[in-house]
């Protein structure tokens, strides 16, 4: 199956060989219109679509989608466009004809202009090759949901790669984002690989990480993109960890008592362990137990 879309990104405009196997669109119709049986396996044959059976004709085309159902299939060239015209020429006389196409968002590559005439039975043809350059743009966007955090909260770090290129595909390209202080000393690291990033296309992701016992000051998210180890583009952006202090003082603990049942009148041990979560340091912590009566809950001990 070949599906085309359009310059109004509709993509109902399909047609297909062989069994009616692929269930896109609508058999019969502009959007899976069936044009023969397959091809034999093993020899190459050119395929050709009547536009204005699926919809296309006089329309543009934005791109072409390949559909296989098992097997497998190979494509070579796909004409971009044919324009054909009848004329008349006297003996000893030349003609001109001027064509204009607009590459828009072409591949770049390599390409084939053919010239063909036919007359009667005889057909006289000549090639010309052409490049068309490739254009690479891409954009790296980072940010955080906000600019703040404390200590043990989680950033969300967005991230969003744009391809702005109008013909160019980018292939395999890292992104590595990291988080430094001011000093340059490395809080976090990440890298992935973005297999396909097509013309006019984005790709956004989100990343998290907890600021734990971070201490508080000024940190920056890097957003670097890299292609066989050169740096496409890089963003960056900001955010501020504040002091965890006065009432945000954070702290976690445990008390227990062993032997937990004392048969009287012997002794038992009080442990506590208490863990400062926040991030700056507590000079002076003062600790109070207190005994309680189970039944009363009056205080025995301070």
């Amino acid at each position: 199956m070949l599906e085309f879309e359009d310059t109004t990104g509709s993509k109902e405009h399909r047609v297909y060989w062989g069994a009616n196997l692929i269930n896109r669109g609508t058999n019969n119709t502009a959007s899976r219109r069936y044009l023969g049986e397959l091809p034999q396996p093993g020899q190459w044959v050119r395929l050709v679509v009547p536009a204005e059976t699926i919809g296309l004709a006089n329309t543009e085309i934005k791109g072409v989608c390949y559909v296989l159902y098992n097997g497998k299939a190979n494509w070579d060239i796909l004409d971009l466009g044919m324009r054909s015209f009848a004329f008349s020429l006297n003996q000893a006389d030349s003609l001109i004809e001027k064509l204009y196409w607009n590459t828009k968002n072409i591949p770049g590559g390599m390409y084939e202009f053919l010239a063909a005439l036919m007359f009667n039975s005889e057909n006289m043809s000549e090639k010309k090759l052409f490049r068309i350059n490739a254009v690479p743009g891409i954009v790296a966007d980072i940010h955080t949901d906000k600019i703040q955090y404390t200590s043990y909260e989680n950033v969300t770090i967005t991230s969003v790669i744009t391809n702005e290129s109008p013909n160019y595909t980018y292939y395999d390209i890292v992104e590595n984002i990291i988080i430094n202080d001011t000093l340059g000393n490395l809080f976090y690291d990440t890298t992935r690989t973005i297999d396909v990033l097509l013309p006019q296309t984005f790709i956004q992701t989100e990343f998290y990480w907890n600021t734990e016992f971070t201490p508080p000051g000024v940190y920056t998210v890097f957003d670097y993109i890299i292609k066989d180890n050169d740096t496409l583009t890089i963003d960056s952006t900001l955010f501020y960890i504040t002091p965890s202090g006065g009432i945000e003082i954070r702290l976690s603990g445990i008390v227990k008592a062993e032997p937990v049942i004392v048969p009287y009148p012997d002794s038992f041990i009080i442990y506590y362990q208490v863990t400062n979560i926040g991030n700056i340091a507590l000079d002076s912590l003062p600790i109070r137990t207190q005994i309680l009566d189970g039944e009363t809950f009056d205080t025995l001990v301070t």
